[in-house]
Formats: structure tokens, sequence, C-alpha cells
């Protein structure tokens, strides 16, 4: 990733930002689905969205005053209104260890997978998971700052890959799906539930999908960082794409291979061969064929 130009990088940062802030948006009620429109304004009026809405305000305002741990807080206040509203339920205990694996530990059919008819699924899980894992990471370490913008001996995200790679080879020996990072970890410490099962179930939806919202807002604004009155077409193209297909079609994978798919062929057109690289090339090609698969 660290060939693919830094315009490109930003707007999958906010691509994704866009994405969780719209999943944060329909869970919260506040997008509802409509035959004519596809997506239209929820209903106000119930209950669950009016707590949606306190949820937002108070992650928001707590964050702008910078207050430490501020979504949690922002999560503990709105769960108890909810509480207290009837929705959702106390938890009777707070604690529980995850469950066993060993009904599915080592179930693996690897003859079975190296036939070739089952060939297209290895790969569209292979592109699927490597996009996710590449649009995540990247878009997450560009707002944080864990990655040097034009050093390309940083080896930062290429650690961060590797560790991805061996958690999803170890997942699937384990039997458990495809391993890969989560946008959802931008949040909170998405690992952290596996012993508080019992206390974040009864915690309302309408008070954790707001905080998605702020995150997707936060990382959205590294498209303020693109400069699109001097930016060229290739760029412009390929950057709008990546942060409109990935809420429209849900997909962080079509978002990054659109954009790349419409910025290798502009460029291409316009023979402007010395604007590629075998990495954008590559990711292009890759995304090809998750649009063929």
């Amino acid at each position: 990733m660290t060939s693919v130009p830094m315009n490109l990088r930003r707007a999958i940062s906010a691509g994704i930002g866009s994405f969780i802030a719209f999943i944060g948006l329909k869970n919260m009620g506040m997008i509802v689905d409509n035959p004519a429109t596809l997506v239209q304004l929820g209903d106000f009026s119930k209950p669950e969205v009016l707590v949606g809405v306190l949820g937002l305000f108070l992650a928001f305002t707590l964050y702008a005053y910078r207050i430490k741990a501020a979504f949690i807080i922002s999560i503990a206040l709105t769960s108890i209104v909810a509480w207290t509203m009837g929705i959702g339920t106390l938890p009777k205990e707070f604690f529980s260890m995850p469950a066993s694996i060993e009904p599915i530990l080592f179930k693996l059919d690897v003859l079975s997978a190296l036939s070739l008819s089952f060939l297209p699924v290895v790969i569209t899980f292979l592109i699927t998971d490597m996009f996710d894992s590449l649009g995540t990471l990247t878009g997450i370490g560009t707002r944080a700052n864990l990655f040097q913008e034009n050093n390309k001996n940083d080896k930062s995200l290429q650690k961060t890959l590797e560790a991805d790679a061996i958690a999803t080879t170890a997942g699937s020996l384990l039997g458990v799906s495809t391993t890969t990072a989560f946008i959802e970890s931008a949040a909170l410490f998405f690992v952290g539930t596996l012993f508080l099962l019992p206390l974040f179930k009864s915690i309302p939806s309408n008070a954790i999908y707001p905080v998605l919202v702020v995150v997707g807002v936060l990382m959205f604004s590294e498209l303020g960082k693109i400069d699109f009155t001097e930016t060229d077409l290739a760029t412009s193209a390929g950057a709008f794409l990546i942060v409109i297909l990935m809420p429209l079609t849900f997909s962080i994978t079509n978002g990054i291979a659109a954009g790349f798919l419409i910025y290798t062929l502009i460029r291409l057109a316009k023979r402007e061969f010395t604007q590629l690289n075998v990495g954008i090339l590559a990711i292009t090609f890759i995304g090809a064929l998750a649009f063929i698969l």
C-alpha cells in the first residue's frame, strides 16, 4: 500500500468512515429502507430512535470536550436511559467464558478445497479478505497517523498485514470464519467483549451505534486533506468511487476495486504510464477479479 498515492489512501479512510457512519445511522433507525428511494429518514416518534439521537449527541459532545473515555461514557449513559425506558434488559451477570472451540477445532477438509471446482470460492475469499484488511488497516492507520505518509521504508503497515495474515491462517485451523481486522475496533477494544458477553449483549444497539457514527465522521475528515482543485481526473474519479461505493454497495472491497480500476484506466487512456506502478496494477487486477467472480 505504500506504492498507492496518498490521496487514494485518504479516500479509503474517508470511504470506510462513510460506510461505518451509514451502518450506524441505519441500525439506529435514523435511516430506514424505502422501496422507491432506497432509503429515507426514520420515524423519530419511536423511543429507540430518540435514544439513538441522544447517544449521538452525547458522543459528539463528550468528544468535542476531549473527555477521556468519551465513547464509553456515552454508551453507559445512553444504556441507562434506554433501560429506564424499558428498551433492553439489565444483565444478570457480567462475565462469562467464551464457548468451547473443541467441536470445530481442526475440522478441515483440505482435499476438497484443493479441487478445481472449489477454486473460485477460494479466490473470492482471498480477494474479499485482502481488500477488507487493506482498506480497514489503511483507513484507520491513516487517520490515527500510525503509518508514515512519505516513507516507503516504513514497515508498520507490512507488519500489521503480516499479523492479520497469521490470524487468518490460525483462525481457519480453529474452525472460525475468515479472521480479519474489524472497523469496530476503532471505537472500542473489540476482542475484550469475549469475556464480557452477557454485559455487551444487554447493551441496547441504539447506545452503541452512535459511537460508530462519530468514528465514521472522524475518519471521513481525511477527505478534507485532498485538494480536488489541484488533483487530476484519475485521482478525483478514483477517490470519488472509493468513497461513494463503499456505503452504497455495503462493501469495502467493491469501493476499493472500483476506485483503483477507474484510476488505472484513466491513466492508461491518457498514457500516463509513469503514474502507475506494480502495486497499483496488482490491486487493479485483483479488483477486476473481484467483479468478475
